[in-house]
């Protein structure tokens, strides 16, 4: 079911060309969101054959694409998902690796924030409790 949800937020809500509101500057954002909705799903077959090592450099290629405004939500829900999966399967890693790149790679305040908030929780709950706080100090001190 959040396969689905995911794709629908890739193809519908973040599409503009689905809901008919395509102008240049529009064509160009559609094409990365159409890559990044075509590099979520090897990542998602990645992560379903147990192949791990792979799934990092194909979500730097998500990374890549820039988005910014709303479509960096889409990095935010991408980032969110496959770090839990790979939490899932004990590839902490490779969960840190995208956290990380996402937080660092993200400009808009509230796509930080999101994710600082998720890491922490994070850490909270492997009782890296200092890690924690950390973290947390530094959603605080976001720049508005």
């Amino acid at each position: 079911m959040k396969r689905i949800a995911l794709l629908l937020l890739y193809l519908g809500v973040l599409n503009p060309a689905i809901l008919g509101r395509v102008d240049q500057a529009d064509a160009e954002s559609q094409a990365k969101l159409e890559y990044a909705g075509a590099a979520h799903e090897i990542i998602s077959i990645l992560i379903e054959e147990g192949k791990y090592a792979a799934v990092f450099p194909e979500f730097r290629k998500i990374l890549e694409l820039g988005l910014e405004g709303r479509d960096a939500t889409l990095v935010v829900v991408s980032a969110l998902a496959f770090s839990e999966s790979m939490t899932g399967a004990g590839q902490h890693g490779i969960a840190h690796q995208i956290l990380d790149s996402s937080i660092s790679g993200l400009q808009e305040r509230t796509s930080k924030y999101t994710l600082l908030m998720y890491k922490a929780k994070y850490l909270k709950d492997q009782g890296r409790t200092q890690e924690a706080i950390e973290i947390y100090r530094k959603a605080q001190q976001l720049p508005d």
